[in-house]
């Protein structure tokens, strides 16, 4: 092997050498589904086994709709784009420095034996940076952790999605009792008034009673048409989740019934583990530590490595040189840098405590408002609602016979509807805050109940 080669090896050894990442030091754990969304792993795909996902179904179920909001949900995808913006910013993260090249001209238009260019040097080079302390590596290990982030900000986000279908759903649920119940009041209305219409005619009840009915049954018509609009809108609210303007279902199938047990509130918070932002918290950990990994990496000096052609017009002959630069590190060694990334680093800590306090003080309050809801709606169903109903009956059997007054059966249809209404109000409200507690467990409430019996 002559000189030239003996130059030249070295070089481009070094270059070579560089040219390429070990995997395992970009490999970063992927964020896990949250339980309550596993379920729905296969939403990517329009059909799932024994349940087609329409996007024009007559009816709709709360799994078709869970899934079309995952599928198509505008939001979901804005975060897709995100996820596929880091993938990128890694791959370039990863890639080598540019080589440079150069061309210096020595020797030229100077006096006496230098005019001209008879006694030239021209030098071609190609400059290297090299890189050290593995600052390409953990740079490319930052940008995959931050690509986790929004990997766990995706979760998240899907999570919220879930929740929101949830709550819109069973509101629609709610609002088609409130609807039943309204058009049965409008329909006991009309009977009333009818029924005041004939003593009318027969002496017995003053047409002053009968103003009154007319009146009550355009009440009751006017709450049937407000339910409908309301109804309508939250159709829509449905619809909008999977990005769709109009709704093309016409009614929602379900059940709102609110479940005798509950599991433990302990139980519930041994589930907060598993809530995404604060998983999430895990991976700001590693990045921040990757963080400081790659400023004390920066503080490390790169030398570039140069090698070149030269021609010597002077005695008419050519020659390679080498060369290698390297900054001196005595005024900035990156010092700031470290530190900052080092107080995020320990800052992390107190962030995790406040997000698990604020989470397990949240899920407190919203299990409380469980229990109280779940008693309200019990003693509406087994006490006040049949006492209600047998009251109605008795004083409408009561005022065809003269017993008692219209005024006392319209309040006793009053007292009725209102108690109709206060537990499907209930019962909308148990299932929101149980959305919001799943929303925080990352669990079905219905399976950490059957868990525990």
């Amino acid at each position: 092997m002559n000189r030239k080669h003996l130059i030249i090896v070295p070089f481009i050894t070094v270059i070579i050498t560089g040219c390429s990442i070990p995997e395992q030091t970009v490999m970063t754990e992927k964020p896990v589904q949250v339980p309550v969304l596993q379920k729905y792993e296969e939403f990517q795909k329009d059909t799932v086994s024994g349940d087609t996902v329409s996007l024009q179904p007559d009816t709709i179920t709360l799994p078709q709709a869970i899934k079309l909001a995952l599928l198509h949900s505008p939001e979901l995808k804005v975060y897709s784009y995100n996820l596929r913006a880091w993938d990128a910013e890694i791959l370039q993260q990863s890639l080598l420095p540019n080589p440079e090249a150069g061309l210096e001209l020595e020797n030229i238009a100077g006096g006496k034996d230098y005019r001209g260019a008879g006694a030239s040097e021209i030098t071609l080079s190609v400059g290297q940076l090299i890189e050290l302390g593995k600052k390409r590596e953990k740079r490319t290990r930052v940008a995959a952790l931050s690509g986790n982030l929004a990997a766990w900000d995706y979760e998240s986000k899907k999570l919220d999605v879930y929740t929101r279908v949830l709550k819109t759903f069973y509101n629609i649920l709610a609002l088609q009792e409130q609807l039943a119940q309204s058009r049965r009041l409008l329909q006991l209305a009309e009977e009333l008034s009818l029924s005041i219409e004939k003593r009318v005619l027969a002496g017995a009840s003053s047409p002053a009673e009968q103003a009154r009915a007319k009146i009550e049954v355009e009440r009751a018509a006017m709450t049937v048409e407000s339910i409908r609009y309301q109804l309508k809108a939250a159709h829509a609210a449905l619809a909008a989740t999977w990005g769709d303007d109009i709704a093309t279902f016409r009614a929602a199938k379900g059940s709102i019934s609110i479940p005798d047990q509950l599991p433990d509130l302990g139980s519930l918070k041994l589930l907060l583990v598993q809530n995404p932002d604060l998983k999430r918290m895990e991976a700001v950990r590693k990045k921040r530590e990757a963080d400081i990994a790659l400023q004390k990496a920066l503080g490390v000096p790169d030398p570039v490595i140069s090698f070149g052609y030269r021609r010597l017009n002077e005695i008419s002959t050519n020659a390679f040189v080498a060369g290698v630069s390297i900054p001196i590190p005595y005024f900035d060694r990156n010092q700031g840098n470290i530190k900052k990334a080092q107080i995020f680093y320990q800052q992390t800590e107190a962030e995790k405590q406040a997000l698990q306090i604020t989470l397990s003080n949240r899920l407190t309050l919203l299990y409380q408002r469980l229990k109280d809801l779940q008693s309200q709606a019990h003693n509406l169903h087994d006490k006040i609602i049949p006492q209600a109903e047998g009251s109605l009956d008795i004083l409408r059997q009561g005022y065809r016979e003269g017993k008692y007054s219209f005024l006392e059966v319209l309040d006793a249809q009053r007292s009725l509807f209102a108690a109709y209404t206060r537990y499907l109000q209930i019962q909308s409200e148990y299932r929101d805050t149980v959305s919001s507690i799943e929303r925080l467990t990352g669990q079905s409430l219905t399976t950490v109940a059957g868990n525990n019996q």
